[in-house]
């Protein structure tokens, strides 16, 4: 009680009385402090994901292009200064980003195994709007870090649970 008491998010207070006695100590809730910390980003991420799916005017290359302005972004907010490798720094940032990113060669070709994806719903809603977003987050990240190969397409939901990167050399 006390800990909600010195966050605010409940009030106390004496009762008020005209009998004898110990009065009453009175505890209420303060309805803005109740809600202050909530948030629903995933509401908001399938209004604009619905938004931008219904909109005839936006290509997917928009989409990917959009998606490696932020890629970009990303990189220099993370620069990983401590990991020297581009390869390394683009699965860093994936990792940040919640994609539990695998790297992995498969018929000689190197491959990112996207083992989770912090979009999951809207991208169930809407895979081709989300993942081509995904697809330049990868690309923008990729071009930052100066890796040493272009991401050459995303297979969104090869399983449930996993999306896959295919990679060439630059």
């Amino acid at each position: 009680m006390a800990s909600l008491i010195s966050q605010g998010i409940i009030g106390q207070h004496s009762e008020e009385r005209e009998v004898r006695g110990r009065p009453h100590i009175l505890y209420s809730v303060i309805p803005a402090k109740l809600y202050a910390g909530r948030r629903n980003y995933r509401l908001l991420s399938q209004v604009l994901v619905s938004y931008v799916s219904e909109s005839s005017h936006l290509k997917r290359r928009s989409l990917v292009a959009a998606g490696e302005i932020w890629g970009r972004r990303l990189a220099e907010q993370r620069p990983y200064a401590e990991t020297p490798l581009p390869t390394q720094k683009v699965l860093d940032a994936h990792e940040d980003l919640g994609f539990a990113p695998e790297m992995t060669v498969y018929n000689s070709r190197p491959k990112i195994l996207m083992n989770h994806c912090p979009f999951l719903e809207a991208a169930e809603q809407n895979p081709v709007t989300v993942c081509a977003v995904h697809l330049g987050l990868l690309r923008g990240t990729v071009q930052s870090y100066q890796a040493p190969w272009t991401v050459v397409r995303l297979d969104p939901f090869v399983r449930p649970s996993l999306c896959v990167a295919t990679l060439a050399a630059t």
